[in-house]
């Protein structure tokens, strides 16, 4: 019996944007503005399942939008779970990130974080160096496993 595998060709860590965000507001109304300041359709998905050990998992909101000039997806997710703990506790003044799954040039990601900063409720948008985010591999991964997950079960649905 011949067994299939299912191979993902993903980025690596190192190949991706990540932006902070700061923000007073819920979770929902940000992309509200963010979808309606930069004409874009950032819709609620599936909360993410993030395993901090093999033991303590996060819940975590998240909201999915694929990019389709550049081909790549943009996920923004709250930097606390739904127990209130930090995702990524090493930037407990972030409320949110934006992680888009592409190395952005250095003047588009100034582009972005200034069109960011004129959406409604958002205090602060900066890039973070993802180069100094602890664990950003093992998030990323739960992320990318998660994206896939929720893809194949919406295909499943238009069958």
């Amino acid at each position: 019996m011949s067994v299939r595998k299912l191979q993902l060709e993903s980025s690596s860590p190192e190949e991706i944007t990540l932006f902070g965000i700061s923000s007073a507001v819920k979770d929902y109304k940000l992309i509200h503005y963010f979808n309606k300041q930069m004409r874009i359709d950032f819709a609620k998905i599936p909360d993410l399942q993030y395993y901090v050990t093999s033991s303590r998992k996060l819940t975590v909101p998240l909201y999915h939008y694929f990019h389709d000039l550049s081909d790549n997806n943009w996920i923004i997710f709250s930097n606390r779970s739904s127990g209130n703990e930090y995702v990524l506790p090493q930037y407990k003044n972030l409320d949110f990130f934006l992680l888009i799954d592409d190395l952005m040039e250095s003047r588009d990601k100034e582009l972005l974080a200034q069109q960011m900063r004129k959406v409604k409720g958002l205090n602060l948008a900066s890039e973070v160096d993802i180069t100094k985010v602890k664990k950003i591999d093992l998030l990323y991964a739960d992320l990318e496993m998660h994206l896939t997950e929720v893809f194949i079960k919406q295909n499943r649905g238009r069958e």
